[in-house]
């Protein structure tokens, strides 16, 4: 009895040594594979003084593991991504530029002006609409006006119609007669100054509606 009691000492002492010099900070005893010395209740040696932690191989209740984090936004997609921005420009034409008085007729001053307005307007924006409403003054019949004015936003709008940088834009005519006067005048003026006077009135409009695609501004 008292030898096997010196046998299974000495058997304690020279795992304790293998585990000295195996062992890490913290870590249990372990025999040379690797593997924690356990006693018979499945319990692991562990070096005095010292909390490894919870071990699996020991038995140990181990907690749960963390969840994983979200992914983190794509910044870089975003701030990649398009937006589309929509503007209306209003170009407006004296009709002395377009039509001789009282006709619809567009003239080829009339012509080279709504040219040049298109391509100062248009830039970096692509044109999607165009509604193009006529206007007169007050001369005459308000039912002639109107008709005038429809039929001078009509061949306006015809002229775009036929230009290539409207293909596959939307365009509109209106007519809206005396009805919105910019300037007003004396009746008792003569009728050529009073032709002068109310030729502001006399125009026709053009509503553009634009738009382009910038890149989205992401805050941080």
């Amino acid at each position: 009895m008292r030898l096997a009691a010196t046998l299974s000492a000495l058997a304690l002492l020279g795992a304790s040594g293998i585990a000295a010099a195996q062992s890490e900070v913290n870590a249990p005893w372990t025999n040379p594979q690797g593997q924690p010395w356990t006693n018979e209740a499945g319990e692991c040696w562990r070096e005095p003084g010292t909390d490894s932690g919870p071990i699996e191989a020991c038995g140990d209740a181990m907690p749960e593991p963390e969840p994983e984090p979200e992914p983190a936004a794509d910044s870089d997609a975003m701030e990649d991504e398009p937006e589309t921005v929509t503007r209306v420009q209003e170009l407006e034409l004296d009709s002395r530029a377009l039509f001789e008085f009282g006709s619809a007729r567009l003239t080829r001053d009339g012509r080279n002006a709504i040219r040049e307005g298109l391509a100062e307007a248009g830039g970096d924006w692509r044109l999607q609409r165009v509604r193009v409403i006529g206007h007169t003054d007050r001369i005459g019949s308000a039912e002639d006006n109107q008709r005038l004015s429809r039929q001078r936003a009509e061949s306006v709008a015809s002229y775009l119609e036929s230009r290539p940088e409207t293909d596959g834009v939307e365009i509109e005519a209106v007519g809206r007669g005396e009805n919105d006067p910019v300037v007003t005048c004396e009746d008792d003026l003569g009728r050529e100054a009073l032709i002068e006077c109310l030729a502001p009135n006399r125009r026709v409009v053009m509503e553009l509606e634009l738009e382009r695609e910038v890149q989205r501004q992401v805050s941080e």
